[in-house]
């Protein structure tokens, strides 16, 4: 497109009559002019009819068809970096400013959104996990590139997001291994359906299920022990919010089967507190 014919698009995209975005500064035949391509306007006049249409210069001064290519042309090599660095936020940030998308913007924002889905999933802030899986699952539909990762994964933490104290009322497991299973966090799927046989590659989660299993045989005492140690060494570890909750939730349970009301209430307190935060 030349200059004129993108000022012509730009007017009638904005719903502009000649006259109208002439207004007093420029005649109505100047304008017919520059847009038929007879005439290049002057610096001034170009500047004010950028501003009128809101465009950049540089956009109608390109050979870009459009003025998202245009920008996109600009920041990609940014933005990628951004990616690459896993600053998802600025990403994320940099990719609205092009006020448009295609399909590799689309696949860049929805691995943008779910990543930053997990982090605050396993920092404990379930709401905003929840608007930014809803936000990948949007985009992914919007590309033809491989996000099945995400389609797998979007089951998994939606159902711990809905429904905290039991999940697993939320999670539709043939949903969920009817995609693709082995690419999603396997570890904390079998955590959610308590898989005791599964070598899990966070020790975390094997201490747990093993205390689990003594749970079940009503061995309070050891059961305490291993998941007071899951509570201890959790700096060691990345952190997992879902973890701990459901960590203090068992050490609740045990110490009222020991009879322990005090610690039992405290464990309580502490998983109340967890909560709370869940809702940010």
């Amino acid at each position: 497109m030349t200059l004129g014919e993108k000022i012509k698009a730009c007017r009638k995209q904005k719903g502009l009559t000649q006259s109208e975005l002439c207004s007093d500064r420029i005649t109505r035949n100047m304008l017919s002019l520059i847009e038929n391509g007879v005439s290049m306007p002057s610096v001034d006049t170009l500047l004010y009819i950028c501003e009128r249409l809101d465009v950049s210069p540089g956009y109608l001064l390109s050979e870009s068809e459009d003025e998202f290519t245009f920008r996109k042309n600009k920041a990609i090599a940014e933005i990628r970096e951004l990616f690459s660095s896993g600053k998802y936020s600025l990403c994320i940030e940099k990719m609205n400013s092009l006020s448009g998308e295609d399909e590799e913007i689309c696949y860049l924002q929805a691995h943008c959104n779910f990543y930053l889905a997990t982090d605050y999933f396993y920092g404990g802030s379930f709401t905003s996990a929840s608007r930014h899986l809803s936000l990948a699952q949007e985009f992914c539909r919007k590309t033809p590139y491989d996000t099945s990762k995400i389609t797998s994964s979007y089951h998994l933490y939606s159902a711990i997001c809905s429904n905290v104290n039991s999940p697993l009322l939320e999670f539709d497991e043939k949903t969920y291994t009817d995609t693709v299973l082995e690419l999603s966090d396997t570890d904390l799927y079998n955590y959610l359906i308590q898989n005791h046989t599964y070598e899990y590659k966070n020790p975390q989660y094997s201490l747990h299920a093993k205390a689990k299993l003594l749970m079940k045989e009503r061995k309070y005492t050891q059961a305490v022990a291993l998941l007071k140690e899951i509570e201890d060494k959790r700096s060691k570890y990345p952190k997992n919010a879902y973890l701990i909750f459901s960590v203090y939730s068992d050490l609740d349970t045990c110490y009222r089967q020991l009879c322990d009301f005090e610690s039992a209430y405290k464990y309580a307190t502490k998983r109340i507190s967890l909560l709370e935060g869940f809702s940010t």
